[in-house]
């Protein structure tokens, strides 16, 4: 009988381990995604004149859990998907602004409240690199 149970007990171990793996390599592949759809987007913004963000690494590196924290990840995720729907500057200019616009305004409510937070210092570097 203790070898069914030890047998039990180490397949069900085995099966909560996979499960974890699988979840934590979906999350991962998520992010990644996340980040390469941002750095698409921002680059074609910047070039379009829609954002002034400097180095798009650093920028979506933040954003893309800091956009989560500040609760503004809907609105993050339209404005990439937008880019990703108009790749040509006229109309991703057109289409897309009104979605920068609102994800602009969430983060800087975010900011507003939480100055200190990790992506509202990212946001403050970018934009000061972006003059200069």
């Amino acid at each position: 009988m203790r070898t069914i149970q030890r047998h039990f007990l180490r397949a069900c171990a085995l099966v909560i381990l996979a499960t974890g793996a699988a979840v934590s390599a979906a999350s991962g592949c998520g992010l990644i995604a996340a980040e390469s759809d941002c750095t698409s987007a921002c680059t074609l913004f910047n070039t379009c004149g829609l954002t002034k963000t400097g180095s798009c690494g650093g920028y979506c590196a933040a954003l893309v859990a800091g956009a989560a924290v500040a609760g503004c990840n809907a609105e993050f995720e339209t404005q990439n998907q937008c880019a990703k729907d108009h790749s040509v500057c006229t109309t991703a200019a057109q289409a897309c602004a009104p979605d920068v616009a609102a994800f602009a305004t969430c983060m800087a409510a975010f900011c507003k409240k939480t100055p200190s937070a990790s992506a509202c210092s990212t946001i403050a570097m970018q934009q000061g690199d972006a003059g200069h």
